[in-house]
């Protein structure tokens, strides 16, 4: 009867994992879309569309989404030489439960050209879903550590890894990822970030 007892327990629990890194990779694939969606936007100037995936504390930092698309207008007409070529997503999606949300960042391959040089580089977004990781929104780090992020967007949990972003002249994406090793962005020496989840990595 014991015996029966701790073999119906184990299949239980086995199971649990199961669907535990079924919905984990459910999540990561939603993760995917939704920032493949918010990019694709982007390239092809799809300003309102791009603005629906925006955390809400970029639109308030931005003075609402009318003022936030009327500044993307302007920027992007000082830079009407730029073009994207490539798009895709690399490197690991980390995911980390917190008591508010769901918290994850995503990197990206970019190709570009800009006045005909040729540009590449990696793009990192940090996202938050307040539904269980159906429905995400994101913001853009192009901060040099992790302070400076705590005062724009404080609800940006201790425990993720962020990498910098980077650029290169004069190479491929597909070059420049041979050799690329993410940088992370520092923390304060006194954080103690304890991760809540175990990371779900994704090979490049």
């Amino acid at each position: 009867m014991i015996k029966r007892l701790v073999v119906l327990l184990a299949l239980i629990f086995v199971q649990k994992i199961g669907f535990a890194q079924i919905d984990s990779a459910a999540t990561r694939q939603t993760i995917k879309n939704q920032s493949d969606s918010m990019f694709a936007a982007f390239k092809i100037q799809n300003w309102d569309n791009f603005a629906s995936y925006m955390h809400p504390t970029v639109l308030n930092l931005a003075g609402g989404k009318e003022n936030f698309i009327s500044i993307l207008k302007k920027e992007m007409i000082e830079l009407k030489s730029l073009q994207f070529t490539q798009l895709i997503q690399v490197g690991n999606i980390q995911l980390v439960n917190t008591k508010k949300s769901m918290q994850c960042v995503v990197q990206y391959g970019l190709n570009m050209l800009l006045d005909s040089a040729l540009v590449c580089g990696v793009s990192t977004s940090i996202g938050e879903s307040f539904d269980k990781g159906q429905t995400w929104k994101f913001i853009r780090n192009n901060f040099k550590n992790f302070a400076e992020i705590k005062i724009a967007f404080p609800w940006v949990d201790n425990s993720l890894q962020i990498p910098r972003e980077e650029q290169k002249f004069g190479v491929t994406l597909q070059e420049f990822l041979k050799t690329y090793k993410p940088v992370y962005i520092a923390k304060p020496k006194n954080t103690f970030a304890v991760r809540r989840t175990v990371t779900t990595k994704k090979k490049i």
